[in-house]
């Protein structure tokens, strides 16, 4: 075997390195953040037919409302407040989901510094968790809750007369509300385990 193939072929360069990179990051998660925000403020603003105005900490008080049709039996508005996690678990934890919040972005800008600049999937799915956490964690230092309005598959009931334990809708195909930064997390975190599977090992060297 000659020298040239013992030469381990050159690692590209980290992420962090490349301002292009970090700009583009940072303006991604920026824009989905901000499509977060905005999208939550204009729902509390008009989905219940007048603006619900939040306090700092819960109680909040959101007008009863029937759900607004976006695309039939697939989604629909309507407003919630959750004071957990995903799925509505861990209810009045509010404290405790900032601090994993914050030590979610710290995970993430570390993710992103160790990553390489060829890792473009893996940068997407880090700014739409990075977005993600932020989104909720804003609502959750804001309000003491987290602002939901998608409403999936409104009027769908499961089948054979079954119902959720849980939820808002007992018996409806999915009872949960959730938002756009709700979306963002499942999405990036799925892309993430997509790409940590099917990521190819480098070759190991032989030797002679």
């Amino acid at each position: 075997m000659t020298e040239a193939q013992h030469t381990p072929a050159p690692q590209p360069p980290k992420a962090w390195r490349s301002p292009r990179l970090l700009v583009a990051f940072a303006l991604i998660a920026a824009a989905l953040l901000a499509g977060d925000l905005m999208f939550k403020s204009w729902a509390f603003r008009t989905v219940a037919g007048t603006p619900v105005t939040l306090n700092a900490a819960p109680p909040h008080e959101i007008p009863h409302h029937q759900p607004t049709t976006v695309v039939p039996n697939v989604l629909a508005l309507q407003l919630t407040l959750n004071e957990g996690a995903l799925f509505g678990l861990g209810q009045g934890y509010r404290w405790l989901f900032i601090v994993i919040s914050v030590v979610a972005v710290a995970v993430i800008g570390s993710m992103f510094a160790t990553a390489t600049v060829k890792q473009r999937w893996t940068h997407a799915a880090l700014a739409l968790v990075l977005a993600g956490a932020l989104g909720n964690m804003v609502d959750r230092v804001l309000y003491g809750a987290v602002r939901d309005m998608l409403y999936l598959f409104p009027g769908v009931k499961l089948p054979f007369g079954w119902a959720w334990t849980s939820g808002p809708n007992g018996d409806d195909l999915y009872p949960w509300i959730f938002n756009l930064a709700d979306v963002y997390l499942v999405v990036g975190l799925a892309i993430l385990a997509v790409t940590l599977v099917f990521a190819k090992k480098k070759p190991v060297d032989e030797t002679d």
